[in-house]
Formats: C-alpha cells, structure tokens, sequence
C-alpha cells in the first residue's frame, strides 16, 4: 500500500469516527423547528443554548439589533441570512470535514474551538514549528475569530460556527514573504497539506 492510500484510509477512518462521536452526542441530529412571522421572520423555537447565538444575525436574522445603540440604533433585516437553520435540521453539522485556517494563528485552547482543533496537521511556517498561537505581541486575533465563524461547538458557551462539527487545523503562513517576490511561494508548503487529507482552506 503506498503511502499516500494509507494516509487515505487514515483519513477516512478518522472521519468515520468524528461522525459517530456526532451522532452519539445528538449534535448531528439537532431538531430546528421555525415559524414564519407576518414579517417573514424566521425564529428558531429549538435553538442551541448559545448565549451570544442571538448576535448571530449572519445565522439567524430575526430583525434584531446589530447596531451599538450608544452611537446609533440598527437593526438586520428579518431573513437575510446565510440560511444555514435548515441545513442544520437536515443534519449536517460539519462532521468529518477538516478546515485549514491560514491566518495570524488560532488560539487553540479557547472554550469554543478546543474541542474542534485537529492538531495532526497544524503548523506554523514561519517558526518552522507546530505551535500555531497568535502572537501576543500583536494581539492579532484575526484567525482565532475566522475559526470561530467556521467551527465554533455547539456546547453551549459563547458563539457556533456554521459547521459547529468541522475540525479546524491552524496555520500560519510564512508572513515575513508577503509583498515580495516570494509570496506566492509561500503558499506552497500550505497546499501540500491537502495531500495530506485537508477539505477546505481559508486564507
């Protein structure tokens, strides 16, 4: 068998796993009822119990105010969304899919994406290293947010991502290239981890 079909059946394996896990845990199966208003609202009777869901307009917009009402009061307009409430009744939660996030780095330890992080294959090409933290010189917490829009649990604490059951797999990209010449090579260690089993890249 060569290599690359082993990393395959690996692969394959591991989602098969991930799904289970879904499934004995309800999370893939989560029931969405919805009632259409006079206003074609879409209002989620069976929602995750997440606290900050309500904010979520890009998920489920219900009119509700986006705005800061200190400086000026806006509100979404009802059913402007992605519409992913009824993917999500359908039973797709993300489960065995794998994200690579190519940003500043994901802190990989927080509350909401612990659970979801795939340490197998993140790594940093700028330190030549797997330690994919986002610099606290910086405070750059741009790929920490990214991962939590993509992949945020579904456990009941702060947000949910889109694909509450995806794993994400951080990256850093070697940034000391970016504008010169040597930019788009940079990229080229970073999609050779596709061959390695990743679906998805956002960068």
């Amino acid at each position: 068998m060569s290599k690359h079909n082993s990393q395959q059946n690996g692969l394959w394996a591991r989602r098969a796993a991930l799904g289970a896990h879904a499934q004995r845990s309800g999370r893939a199966s989560r029931n969405w009822t919805f009632e259409r208003l006079e206003e074609h609202q879409l209002l989620a009777a069976d929602a995750f119990a997440e606290p900050l869901l309500g904010e979520q307009w890009y998920l489920l917009n219900t009119g509700q105010q986006v705005g800061n009402p200190d400086f000026q009061e806006i509100y979404a307009v009802a059913g402007e969304d992605i519409n992913v409430a009824p993917a999500w009744n359908m039973g797709y939660s993300g489960a065995g899919v794998i994200v690579a996030v190519v940003d500043t780095g994901v802190q990989t330890n927080h509350p909401d994406l612990a659970a979801n992080i795939d340490p197998l294959f993140q790594f940093n090409f700028q330190d030549l290293n797997p330690d994919t933290s986002p610099d606290p010189q910086t405070g750059n917490t741009h790929g920490t947010a990214v991962a939590g829009i993509i992949a945020a649990e579904a456990n009941g604490v702060g947000t949910t991502g889109v694909a509450y059951d995806a794993q994400i797999v951080p990256v850093i990209r070697n940034a000391a290239a970016f504008g010169t010449p040597d930019d788009g090579l940079s990229y080229i260690p970073v999609f050779k981890l596709w061959q390695e089993g990743i679906d998805v890249f956002n960068h």
